[in-house]
């Protein structure tokens, strides 16, 4: 392959991985709406999501971290606007089924994902 055509393809690739609702995302899908400026983002990036994938929740659905400032929405088609970050939006097949309003704090993050989980299987 030529070094163009290998870096179109890496990239192909490359987006297949990101593209909200894809295949290879799997079914379920937790994305996370936050900014770079909110302490919430922040506490939540520092107790939670060093480990979230390894956890056993992780294990079920992975979890992906969008800046609004700088991406809006990602592509993700929300039921309504985010107003308040972060937000953590559930999405199943591609469409928002649940959503957490803020950071409650570790223990009851994972005990509210675990119930949406359980909702939505």
């Amino acid at each position: 392959m030529t070094g163009g055509l290998k870096n179109r393809a890496v990239l192909l690739l490359s987006l297949l991985f990101v593209m909200p609702g894809s295949a290879v995302a799997g079914d379920k899908e937790l994305v996370m709406f936050g900014s770079k400026s909110c302490i919430y983002c922040q506490m939540f990036n520092r107790e939670v999501r060093p480990n979230y994938r390894w956890s056993a929740l992780g294990r079920k659905v992975p979890l992906r971290e969008i800046n609004i400032e700088r991406n809006g929405t990602g592509g993700y088609p929300l039921r309504r606007a985010i107003t308040v970050t972060p937000t953590f939006v559930m999405f199943k097949k591609g469409r928002e089924v649940a959503r957490i309003r803020g950071y409650p704090g570790k223990k009851n993050f994972y005990k509210m994902v675990d119930q949406i989980l359980k909702k939505v299987n």
